[in-house]
């Protein structure tokens, strides 16, 4: 039996202990936990729906059961059905959590009136095409940038418009596993089963690089994120909100990526390791006064830090030996390929020009 195996069936168990402190209608296990490739560190995530007392919806509790911290989020029937006609980045999140729950407990057998349906899901979500835009303008300034002899700018590039492709993906595809965070894009990528797709999106992101030296890599980004907290003075923390924002999810990618290593899942670690160096230059960009807006700011930014995380952050970024023009055009091509493979399995035609 595996960690996620193991956690299913602790939640399983607890559902009497639930049912007899909150006598709800339904409890669902969600997360990753009912997704199935939980590690040691992953919450088990439980929907508790309609419990007794109503004005305990939009609520959290922590449930302890066999040694076990439970972290029990209560929503009232109606809560989720009003959140199947509503729109933005969050409702996208919580309707892949319940496209992918696990029913635990369904007294009336409402769960299929409550369970959302991908034409929600994408409902939800808005135009696909406008995120699809925006990786068509990344890529379509690559043959320019190699043309210069810019061969970072063409690998970040490709390596950027692959996870955002993945993303849109994950979110509105009819996928075995939903998106949900950066350090599940491998293994959600691979249970859709197309291994010409996932070998493209390994080599447009580099994480096929990445996975052969896993270990140095981590240790990389753990120095960068200590270098970035130590050029923030306490006050500004303080005073910025969205810069504390950004260091507690640099760090929190760190902790990914740390669970990522022990796990042995070494090809899942680029996407964690890429949202270190975008939000630690986040956070100092907000320190500094710099204008940052994407991660492809970063490779003009670097040069107003010190030589040590300057080479630091190149490396996290593009963590090739030799980076040449044929490499550059290699990883370039396979974006390119991971482009068209997403946009055929979501039946989106390519843009005429």
């Amino acid at each position: 039996m595996d960690i996620a195996q193991q956690k299913q069936a602790i939640a399983a168990s607890a559902v009497d202990a639930i049912r007899a402190e909150l006598s709800p209608r339904l409890v669902v296990l969600v997360g990753s936990v009912a997704r199935g490739y939980a590690d040691s560190g992953s919450d088990i995530d439980i929907f508790v729906v309609d419990p007794e007392e109503p004005s305990l919806n939009r609520t959290v509790r922590s449930f302890v059961h066999e040694g076990e911290a439970l972290k029990l989020e209560l929503y009232t029937s109606d809560y989720l059905k009003e959140l199947r006609g509503a729109a933005g980045a969050n409702v996208v999140r919580e309707l892949n959590r319940l496209r992918d729950a696990r029913v635990l407990y369904d007294r009336d057998g409402v769960w299929p009136e409550l369970k959302p349906t991908i034409e929600e899901v994408r409902r939800a979500f808005g135009q696909p095409e406008d995120a699809i835009t925006s990786v068509e303008e990344l890529l379509s300034a690559s043959p320019g940038a190699l043309t210069l002899g810019d061969f970072e700018d063409v690998v970040l590039r490709a390596c950027l418009a692959a996870e955002a492709l993945s993303v849109v993906l994950l979110s509105i595809g009819d996928v075995p596993v939903t998106y949900t965070k950066p350090k599940w894009t491998w293994l959600g990528l691979t249970r859709i089963g197309d291994g010409a797709m996932s070998d493209a999106f390994a080599a447009a992101t580099l994480a096929d690089v990445v996975a052969g030296r896993g270990q140095e890599f981590f240790e990389q980004a753990k120095r960068y994120g200590e270098s970035v907290h130590a050029l923030i003075p306490d006050e500004k923390r303080a005073a910025d909100q969205e810069l504390r924002r950004s260091l507690w999810l640099m760090d929190k990618h760190i902790r990914d990526s740390a669970s990522l290593l022990k796990s042995g899942e070494m090809m899942a670690l680029r996407s964690p390791l890429l949202m270190v160096a975008a939000f630690g230059m986040s956070a100092l960009s907000r320190a500094n006064g710099w204008v940052y807006k994407r991660l492809l700011d970063a490779l003009s930014l670097r040069r107003r830090l010190g030589s040590s995380l300057e080479a630091t952050l190149t490396r996290l970024l593009i963590p090739i030996e030799v980076l040449d023009r044929e490499e550059a055009a290699r990883r370039h091509n396979a974006a390119v390929d991971f482009y068209q493979r997403v946009l055929a399995k979501l039946g989106i035609d390519e843009p005429s020009d």
